[in-house]
């Protein structure tokens, strides 16, 4: 405060809420500007979150088919046997 009457001592009924009125501003900006980059935060966090999200369903999906193909398998084989056998009944 001394510096700001000691530079501005001509002046200091207007230098001091000039100087007061910039810092305010500042400041303001500075808590925008975080509050921008917190929400930036926030939505690469719910992206991460939403994608990790997909991968363990397709992951899950994934198990799932793998566990069906030996039944698929099987059951082709026994369809197609199916097939044979009902063809020889007619030769």
């Amino acid at each position: 405060m001394w510096g700001i009457l000691k530079l501005g001592a001509p002046n200091y009924k207007k230098t001091v809420p000039a100087v007061i009125m910039i810092a305010a501003i500042r400041n303001r900006l500075e808590i925008e500007r975080v509050e921008e980059l917190s929400q930036k935060i926030n939505e690469e966090k719910t992206l991460i979150i939403n994608k990790e999200q997909q991968q363990k369903k397709m992951e899950e999906s994934l198990e799932e088919l793998k566990s069906l193909l030996p039944r698929i398998k099987h059951e082709s084989i026994a369809l197609k046997l199916r097939q044979v056998i009902e063809n020889s009944k007619y030769i």
